[in-house]
C-alpha cells in the first residue's frame, strides 16, 4: 500500500502507483520534476496527487486537495468570484502537460506513468477532494436541513463547473470529501490530525 500525506489527511492507494506531484517545498529530498522544472515558470500550477490505481487499467487520476475546515469564509469568497473551479481546471491541465514532459524527460519518479501517458490513457479523472466544516445539527431542525441543502447545492455547483470545463476534454470529474470517496475509486483517505 502506498500512503501519501496531504495536510491532515492520508491518501491510501492499495494497488497501482501514486506520487505527491506538487512535492514538498520544505523538504529538498522530495524535489520532484514539477518543483525542479516547472514551478518557477510563472503561472504553472499543479494538483497535489497523481495516481494510477491499478496497473492493468489505463486510468490516470489527478487529485486536488482543498481543506477549508479552518477557512470557510475563504472558500465562500472563491466560489462567489468563480475563481475556485477555474483554479482546479488550470491545475489539472497544467499537471497533465507537466506529467507528459516529465515522462518524456525520463524523470525516475514519473517513469511509471509512461504507459498511461504515452499510450494515451483510456480514462482521465480529475478529482477535487474538498473538505469543509461539518454542518452541525442544532436545536432547530429546519435550520439544519436548510444548511445541509445549501451545502449540497454549493458542492453541486462546483462540480458542475468542473465538469463543464473538463468533460469536453475527456475528463471524468468528481467532487468528494473524506466521507464520500466511493469504494470503486481505487483509493481511500483517512483523517490524520497533525
Amino acid at each position: 500500500m502506498q500512503n501519501i500525506p496531504e495536510g491532515d489527511f492520508e491518501f491510501q492507494f492499495p494497488q497501482g502507483y501514486a506520487v505527491k506531484y506538487d512535492g514538498e517545498k520544505d523538504k529538498p529530498v522530495s524535489r520532484n520534476y514539477y518543483l525542479q522544472n516547472l514551478e518557477s515558470i510563472n503561472s504553472i500550477k499543479a494538483v497535489d496527487i497523481v495516481a494510477v490505481p491499478m496497473a492493468t487499467i489505463q486510468r490516470l487520476i489527478l487529485i486536488e486537495v482543498k481543506d477549508f475546515r479552518e477557512d470557510d469564509a475563504d472558500l465562500q469568497k472563491k466560489i462567489e468570484e468563480e475563481h475556485f473551479p477555474l483554479e482546479v481546471v488550470q491545475k489539472t491541465l497544467h499537471t497533465l502537460s507537466g506529467l507528459y514532459l516529465g515522462v518524456r524527460a525520463g524523470d525516475p519518479e514519473l517513469v511509471l506513468f509512461s504507459k498511461q501517458l504515452l499510450d494515451l490513457p483510456t480514462e482521465l479523472e480529475a478529482v477535487l477532494f474538498l473538505e469543509q466544516i461539518p454542518v452541525k445539527r442544532g436545536p432547530n431542525d429546519k435550520g439544519y436541513k436548510y444548511a445541509l441543502s445549501t451545502r449540497a447545492t454549493q458542492r453541486q455547483g462546483i462540480e458542475r463547473r468542473l465538469k463543464s470545463a473538463l468533460k469536453p476534454l475527456g475528463f471524468r470529474c468528481s467532487l468528494v470529501d473524506a466521507s464520500s470517496v466511493p469504494p470503486s475509486a481505487g483509493w481511500q483517505v483517512v483523517h490524520k490530525p497533525a
